[in-house]
């Protein structure tokens, strides 16, 4: 489970856009607490969870600003 939690800081973009989505996926150990009995069925549910979130696709949000990019095709001045 160690080597599990470790490789997640290679697949995790730790950049603005997904901050919270990144302390959220890091924190996800907090949740993982008892004994043996306890905290195996507690590791395994986890860590479907975190796999299900990295494997999910981010929707991008993009501002496309028509005016800027129909002046880019037709340059009024040359």
């Amino acid at each position: 489970m160690r080597e599990w939690y470790v490789s997640l800081l290679d697949r995790v973009s730790l950049n603005d856009a997904n901050y919270a989505e990144s302390v959220r996926i890091f924190k996800c150990m907090e949740e993982v607490s008892g004994y043996r009995e306890v905290r195996y069925p507690k590791m395994d549910r986890m860590r479907t969870a975190v796999e299900a979130d990295l494997t999910r696709v981010p929707s991008v949000e993009v501002n496309i600003r028509r005016d800027v990019l129909d002046g880019l095709r037709s340059p009024t001045r040359v």
